[in-house]
């Protein structure tokens, strides 16, 4: 409990009429019933409300407290309503000088306070009292905020900036040594509402993975967990996330005391959180292959999040279910007719992938589901798309499926025992690109004349792809090389120096993030004539 000696009369610099920047922030419009919206908030800070008309349920005073002598002063808590926090001087009781009643708050360790908005309200400065908004001034002391002046018997809305340790309202006998008038001409009272801090929270929070089930296997499917453990000392576990692929997935909210969009407590979340989050890889921003996952914590004050490192998940979905006696799979073989591992085609052509799958013993088990699957080596690397969800295996335990080739792409074929046994095997399917050759010549050239050379791709991935062009003679090979435009074309011009006959062929060289090996075009032959 605060003593009366504590109190200094000094005055803090007030600003009247102002708005409450933060992060859950709304105006004095909305403190008096009306949402505007609200700037974002510098990181770090948060709004707690305390007091608030006719928004917060009547009585919710937060955290002032009753201080002072209650039978020389009446300490009423109307909040919710038009009269707020209220002190006023009981007639007939003479108060000694010093005395007083008084509504005070004080924030606790850990945070600190950048500025309070408020409304306050005094009257009937008589016979020794004073209405006086107080709180902790430079010196430490309680002080002076608003001084009884400025307090005329209706509400006015204030702003002090600031660490203001303590704050509150209060109504004090002071004379300078006798005592105050038992019952002065009108009634002394003083009234504090609508009252927001805008707090800082200077400490960041932690989290810790400590278990959960996304993080156990090769591969996950379904609902899986994160387990963790959070803390904050400052305004507390607010939440805690699963990042993925650069956007919240999941969340696991911490218990907090909030309303409107504002904090109702100094700090209002608990310092600890701890559990799981359940996050559902069917789901965006979860997709089939690689994903970027990053388990982090917020606390209450804005721009607080703090992420664990970085952590790849592969992620399949849409695939079969075994069931018994399919589901005793042990080993698994997978390969190209002939091969095992990398393969080669062209552009257009189809391949055949074959898995076998073999029980205990090396025994073919028949029946079996197998899941088969595809990723590309351009654009989004990390992306697998199901080609096969349910291949069943035959009494040989071979499962097979055709696999396009459109471009080099990884195969893998994927076994699931149950959901926590798994059985996979990856390969490689390296395509070469389509080239198609024309030529725009005279019909019988001569040295000396222009010949167009044209080369067109295909596909996905035929834009802005180098091309080189090749002309067979003797002294010369390759003359010139062109980038492809939207349609895939490239252009170049040749003039021949001699007579003779001429081949010309293009060649695609590898390039990054070009989903295919080297390829050349068929030739081409111009007779050049003398």
């Amino acid at each position: 409990m605060q003593a009366a000696g504590d109190f200094q009369t000094k005055k803090v610099r007030v600003m009247a009429e102002v708005g409450f920047p933060g992060r859950f922030a709304v105006g004095l419009a909305f403190l008096l019933g009306g949402l505007i919206a609200a700037p974002a908030a510098d990181a770090g800070t948060y709004q707690a409300r305390f007091c608030v008309e006719n928004v917060t349920p009547a009585g919710d005073k937060g955290p002032f407290e009753r201080f002072g002598n209650e039978s020389l002063f009446q300490l009423t808590n109307a909040c919710g309503n038009a009269n707020g926090l209220r002190v006023s001087q009981i007639a007939g009781n003479a108060a000694a000088d010093g005395a007083f009643g008084r509504w005070l708050a004080e924030r606790p360790e850990g945070i600190t306070v950048n500025q309070i908005d408020y409304a306050a309200m005094g009257a009937d400065q008589s016979g020794g009292y004073f209405p006086q908004v107080i709180g902790t001034v430079p010196a430490g002391e309680l002080g002076i905020i608003n001084g009884g002046q400025e307090l005329d018997g209706s509400f006015k809305d204030f702003s002090v900036t600031g660490d203001v340790r303590r704050f509150g309202i209060q109504v004090v006998c002071q004379t300078g040594g006798g005592a105050c008038a038992a019952t002065p001409p009108g009634n002394p009272e003083a009234a504090l509402k609508n009252i927001v801090y805008t707090l800082s929270d200077p400490s960041a929070p932690s989290i810790t993975v400590d278990g959960g089930s996304l993080f156990e296997g090769a591969v996950q499917a379904g609902t899986q967990s994160i387990g963790f453990t959070a803390a904050d000392s400052g305004s507390g576990v607010y939440q805690a996330v699963a990042h993925v692929n650069g956007e919240d997935a999941a969340a696991t909210p911490g218990s907090c005391k909030l309303g409107e969009g504002y904090a109702t407590a100094f700090a209002p979340c608990s310092p600890t959180l701890g559990g799981e989050i359940a996050v559902d890889t069917a789901s965006a921003p979860w997709r089939n292959g690689v994903n970027n996952v990053k388990t982090c914590v917020d606390d209450y004050s804005a721009g607080s999040r703090v992420c664990g490192p970085p952590r790849k998940v592969r992620v399949l979905n849409g695939c079969g279910v075994n069931a018994p006696p399919a589901d005793v799979g042990q080993t698994m073989t997978l390969g190209w007719p002939g091969k095992r591992g990398v393969v080669r085609s062209r552009q257009g052509r189809a391949r055949r992938a074959t898995a076998r799958l073999f029980a205990p013993g090396a025994v073919p088990l028949a029946g079996a589901v197998v899941c088969f699957s595809r990723g590309i080596p351009a654009g989004d690397k990390r992306v697998e798309r199901v080609i096969a969800a349910g291949a069943v295996t035959g009494a040989d335990g071979r499962a097979a499926v055709k696999v396009r080739a459109q471009s080099s792409r990884s195969v893998w074929a994927t076994y699931w025992a149950n959901p926590e046994t798994m059985i996979r095997k990856r390969i490689e399917l390296r395509v070469s690109p389509a080239v198609r050759l024309g030529l725009e010549a005279p019909k019988h050239p001569e040295v000396g004349d222009r010949i167009i050379v044209r080369a067109v791709l295909r596909g996905k991935f035929k834009a802005n792809r180098t091309v080189c062009f090749y002309a067979t003679r003797p002294g010369r090979d390759k003359f010139d090389c062109d980038e492809t435009g939207p349609g895939g074309r490239a252009r170049v011009s040749y003039r021949a120096k001699k007579p003779g006959k001429i081949n010309f062929y293009a060649k695609v060289p590898n390039q990054r993030d070009y989903p295919y090996t080297r390829g050349r075009s068929a030739k081409k032959d111009v007779r050049i004539e003398q």
